[in-house]
């Protein structure tokens, strides 16, 4: 059997090498899902990352959620593999941490306030279960968190449930919905 961290390396490398034009396609087409969801339009306070560029491209849905009044939460790490979400407003500041923005001031938000969280990856299945990119800090954050969570899933990021059981560790936490793209995979 591979190694997580091998099946971890094999789906970066394909989210690293999509076609851009296929992947803005498919963004589109998540994005829209995500905007008619029931748990999106009833989200007061919503959490998500700010992408890197391999990942599906946040910023939309984070110009979206303010103008539509929701308030946006963003994580920040902290020491054992925890994580907080701090309010993003146009004071936030910001250093970089493994490679993505990560505030440094800010309110934080408790975690039974946020009505929805869009939960990163690398991999996703239609079973609701994620390869993450190996910290741990979202499985950890989720394990006793109650409201809605969501995943985007692009056509690069799909994994076979057969394939991701394999791999699903006892502390994974099953992710609520999974949105797919409807793009179809090029392959």
């Amino acid at each position: 059997m591979t190694s997580k961290k091998s099946i971890r390396e094999q789906f970066i490398g394909q989210m690293m090498n999509a076609n851009p034009d296929q992947k803005k396609v498919n963004q589109q087409n998540l994005i829209e899902q995500l905007f008619l969801s029931e748990q999106w339009n009833n989200a007061d306070i919503i959490g998500v990352t700010i992408s890197s560029p391999m990942e599906l491209d946040t910023d939309v849905i984070i110009k979206r959620a303010q103008s539509d009044g929701k308030k946006v939460v963003i994580p920040r790490t902290l020491p054992k593999r925890q994580m907080e979400f701090v309010e993003l407003t146009d004071k936030t500041e910001f250093e970089v941490k493994f490679h993505i923005d990560e505030p440094v001031n800010g309110t934080v938000i408790v975690k039974h306030n946020i009505n929805l969280m869009l939960v990163p990856g690398v991999a996703f299945s239609e079973n609701g279960y994620r390869i993450g990119f190996g910290g741990g800090y979202y499985d950890r954050y989720l394990a006793d968190f109650e409201n809605d969570t969501i995943s985007l899933c692009l056509d690069e990021q799909r994994i076979p449930t057969e394939i991701i059981n394999q791999y699903i560790d006892p502390f994974d936490i099953k992710i609520k919905q999974v949105l797919m793209s409807q793009g179809g995979r090029n392959d």
